[in-house]
C-alpha cells in the first residue's frame, strides 16, 4: 500500500490562474487543480479514464459538446 498527503505533494504553477499538484503510481494519475475565476481549459483528451470532484466553487465542462454544470461535492466519471 502507497500513502500520500496532499500538504507534501509540490505545487506547480502551470500558468497565472493555475497549480496544480500530481500523485502517479504505475497506472493512474491523481491531480488535484487550482483554478482561478475565468479560466478556460482547452479541450483535450486522455487516455484512461478521468474521475473530476468539485471541492469549492463551480465548474462548466463541455464532454462531446455536451454542458454540464458542477458544484461542491459534485463527481463525474469521464470515458477515456
Amino acid at each position: 500500500m502507497d500513502r500520500y498527503n496532499w500538504n507534501k505533494v509540490p505545487v506547480e504553477q502551470m500558468n497565472p490562474k493555475t497549480t496544480r499538484q500530481m500523485i502517479h503510481t504505475d497506472t493512474m494519475t491523481i491531480s488535484q487543480i487550482c483554478v482561478q475565476q475565468g479560466f478556460v481549459v482547452p479541450e483535450h483528451h486522455h487516455h484512461n479514464e478521468q474521475v473530476t470532484m468539485v471541492k469549492t466553487g463551480r465548474v462548466r465542462f463541455f464532454i462531446s459538446g455536451q454542458p454540464s454544470e458542477m458544484g461542491p461535492g459534485d463527481v463525474i466519471r469521464v470515458p477515456s
